[in-house]
């Protein structure tokens, strides 16, 4: 019985390690202004059935970042997007009113997959809060509501999708 607890504590310990871990990543990924480029500019092919870059009238929007490259997603269709990148990483995202989460990944450890769906109604009591985050891939999503995603647009200098 002591084992049990023990390997149960353990865990939660490492589990909380993590989430620590990818919330500083997390932060490190954030850089605004003139280093955050689109995608596009990292050589990342972008497949979607929704619209990708910033418009103004959603609730809520995805802010996608790999490495310190962006797309801002609107939360405002279903659909679905894939990031495939040059080394061969490859993510899918499941988009739909005011919700996203990472529909499958090519990462060994799948945590982005079980970190499961980010909405404007469950991100505060979520352990990630805002965020889902694939380490293996380099790729983070961000969850902001109108308000937000004007300000990051408004204090970027890159701003909407070219």
């Amino acid at each position: 019985m002591k084992k049990r607890v023990r390997r149960e504590i353990l865990a939660l310990a490492a589990l909380i390690a993590v989430v620590a871990a990818a919330l500083v990543v997390a932060r490190l990924y954030t850089a605004r202004g003139n280093s955050v480029k689109p995608l596009a500019d990292l050589g990342a092919a972008v497949d979607a059935t929704v619209d990708v870059g910033y418009r103004a009238g959603a609730d809520a929007y995805l802010l996608i970042q790999v490495e310190q490259q962006y797309a801002m997603v609107p939360l405002d269709s279903d659909g679905t997007l894939t990031i495939a990148q040059p080394g061969g990483e490859r993510n899918t995202i499941a988009i739909g009113q005011r919700a996203f989460f990472m529909e499958s990944a090519n990462c060994d450890n799948q945590d982005c997959i079980h970190q499961g769906a980010v909405t404007l109604e469950n991100r505060e009591r979520r352990v990630m809060g805002d965020y889902v985050i694939c380490l293996p891939n380099r790729v983070v999503l961000e969850m902001m509501d109108a308000g937000e995603a004007a300000a990051y647009v408004e204090s970027s200098t890159v701003g909407t999708r070219r």
